[in-house]
C-alpha cells in the first residue's frame, strides 16, 4: 500500500476487521475480544507508513504463541474491567510492575499474531 493511499488503507481495514474479530474471539474471553481488535488496529495504523508495496500483507511462516494466561488476565482486568493497576494487582496476585509488563507484552503478542497470521478460515 503506497504511503498516502487512503483507499488501500480503507480496503485493508474493511477486509481485516471481520477476520480479526473471528481470530480474537476464538482465542480470548468474549469480554476481551473487541479491545484486542481495537489495540491491533491501532498498532497497524501507527505502523502504516512502514508498509512496503513490494511485500505482500499476509501470512508469515511462524505464528507466535498466544498471550500467556497472566497476560490475558492483566489485559482483561485493566482494559475490559477498567481496574486501575493497583486493584488489578490485588485481584490477580501479580505485582504492579508485572501487571504493567503483562499488559504491554500481551498486547504486543496479539499485534504480532495478527501481523503474521493469514486467514485460516
Amino acid at each position: 500500500m503506497p504511503v498516502g493511499d487512503a483507499n488501500a488503507y480503507r480496503t485493508l481495514r474493511a477486509e481485516l476487521v471481520p477476520w480479526l474479530r473471528r481470530y480474537c474471539a476464538r482465542r480470548l474471553p468474549p469480554a476481551m475480544t473487541e479491545d484486542a481488535v481495537q489495540d491491533v488496529l491501532l498498532a497497524i495504523h501507527e505502523k502504516r507508513h512502514t508498509c512496503d508495496p513490494a511485500r505482500p500483507f499476509g501470512s508469515c511462516q511462524r505464528l507466535p504463541a498466544e498471550p500467556k494466561p497472566p497476560q490475558a488476565e492483566a489485559i482483561r482486568l485493566l482494559k475490559r474491567e477498567g481496574y486501575g493497576v493497583e486493584k488489578a494487582s490485588w485481584a490477580s496476585g501479580q505485582s504492579v510492575s508485572v501487571i504493567e509488563a503483562n499488559v504491554h507484552r500481551g498486547l504486543e503478542r496479539l499485534a504480532d499474531i495478527v501481523r503474521m497470521a493469514g486467514d485460516a478460515d
